[in-house]
């Protein structure tokens, strides 16, 4: 019963109405290219990514996100508006490159 879809995230985010108990966002590259002639810059576009995608999260819902960018840091107004929980030491794998250096991780909800 679970769905994966692969595509131009803020066009789906934009027209799917159905609530989710858990979405994963995984931003590993800093541009994304979402049409012919736009792409999302990750570092400054995800703030308003994660408002649209948290807007889909059902009642008691959780938003996992994980970033391999070494210039990420997770926005403070997304910090200041919702509860977000720095995971990154428990999901971090062994197997990554640099032994994990760069990866970040956080479960939201809403507070």
């Amino acid at each position: 019963h679970h769905t994966i879809v692969k595509g131009d995230v803020m066009a789906w985010l934009k027209k799917e109405r159905e609530p989710y108990q858990l979405i994963y966002v995984c931003l590993r590259q800093k541009h994304y290219r979402l049409s012919k002639s736009s792409t999302f810059d990750a570092l400054s576009g995800h703030p308003h990514l994660l408002e649209r995608t948290i807007a889909s999260l059902a009642e008691g819902g959780l938003l996992i996100v994980s970033s391999l960018l070494p210039a990420f840091k997770l926005d403070p107004s997304v910090q200041k508006k919702y509860k977000c929980r720095d995971i990154s030491r428990q999901m971090s794998p062994s197997d990554l490159p640099r032994g994990g250096k760069n990866f970040r991780c956080w479960e939201i909800s809403r507070s």
